[in-house]
């Protein structure tokens, strides 16, 4: 039986010897050269398409911060259509044959679409991304997944997409308990970086790997990096900054002496920072995709009877619905992030995450 390993099941080692404080010199930002229309430089770091976090009025405060948005499949797909030229966003497959496979269409801009199905090992997933790429070449920029083997980049390399989800069951105790699938995030970086730059992955088009699905700390994120991952995405993180998409409520006392909570107005939190939230006990639901309201509400949006059903038992098949604290606004947690990547490069002797990427070692603990 083989041995696999969670990202906190590893430490990282510092080099023999370092050259101190880099300084100036560090750059936090990756490069995407396929992306010519969306967001080519950027944090290692995209947020994931959920409903909790991201929508089409706070994209923007993401992408200037650094981060990569994916628009959910909550929002409308008149808007979907609209901004996938420039960020990526969430599309069923229902909606990719309809939208993109059945009558082409036109411009000359790019196509920034990620096929939303949640099984990244259906084989009609590979088939849809090796169509739109058949027909839109280079005009298409593709995400795929989520992925649990190590082998299956090669058919997402041959299907011609440019990003790989990477992580099932990482995020929900539910999932493993309930069915047992589950390859450990570390172990499974590690066996794709191997996968990816060995004699098997030789003359491969090469897609860069998410690492999506419980990485809640920065540590994790740097160690992801290390084991393998071009970018980390992020759910639970960034549901817990003012600027995220849910709505903001505050127990408040009711008359009869009891407690209730009262969703606040976003524009009155405006320009507080994270410690005054926290201190003021602002807080919002979070919850996954496969929630029975999520599946409601992609499935028809005007059906809020249902939609509202849906919240019944919190616990719905591999998502959990909590109310979570907001702790601090998108630049804190910039900041936060950037100070731990400063250390992981002064230790690494790196001055970039490619050169993190090559100088870093870690081991089992």
């Amino acid at each position: 039986m083989l041995n696999f390993f969670e990202l906190q099941d590893i430490v990282l080692l510092p080099s023999v010897v370092n050259q101190g404080h880099p300084g100036g010199k560090v750059n936090f930002e990756v490069k995407d050269l396929g992306d010519l229309t969306g967001i080519p430089n950027s944090l290692p770091i995209f947020a994931s398409p959920m409903e909790a976090i991201i929508n089409s009025g706070n994209v923007k405060t993401f992408i200037n911060n650094g981060i990569k948005p994916v628009l959910p499949g909550t929002e409308s797909l008149d808007i979907r259509l609209q901004y996938c030229s420039w960020i990526y966003c969430a599309f069923s497959l229902n909606e990719v044959e309809d939208c993109f496979l059945k009558n082409k269409r036109r411009g000359d801009r790019q196509f920034h679409i990620c096929i939303d199905a949640g099984n990244g090992h259906d084989v009609g997933v590979l088939n849809m991304g090796l169509e739109l790429r058949k027909m839109y070449a280079d005009q298409v920029c593709l995400m795929g997944g989520n992925v649990g083997i190590p082998e299956v980049y090669k058919d997402y390399s041959n299907a011609g997409f440019d990003y790989m989800r990477v992580g099932i069951s990482s995020s929900s105790v539910v999932d493993k308990e309930k069915y047992g699938f589950h390859y450990p995030m570390a172990s499974l970086l590690d066996d794709i970086k191997t996968y990816r730059f060995s004699g098997a992955g030789k003359g491969l088009r090469p897609v860069k790997v998410i690492a999506d699905g419980g990485i809640n700390s920065f540590s994790s994120i740097v160690k992801a990096i290390a084991c393998g991952a071009d970018y980390v995405m992020l759910g639970r993180e960034f549901a817990r900054t003012i600027e995220a998409a849910g709505g903001i409520f505050k127990k408040q006392k009711t008359k009869d002496g009891g407690k209730e909570f009262v969703q606040i107005n976003p524009g009155s939190i405006q320009g507080w920072e994270g410690g005054r939230a926290k201190a003021e006990g602002l807080q919002r639901w979070y919850y996954g995709n496969t929630t029975n309201e999520i599946r409601t509400k992609r499935k028809t949006q005007e059906d809020q009877e249902a939609y509202e059903n849906g919240f019944a038992g919190y616990v719905v098949n591999d998502s959990t619905r909590d109310w979570i604290y907001i702790d601090y606004s998108l630049d804190e947690w910039v900041d936060d992030f950037k100070e731990c990547a400063y250390y992981a490069f002064m230790m690494t002797n790196s001055l970039t995450w490619e050169e993190f990427k090559k100088n870093a070692k870690y081991g089992t603990h």
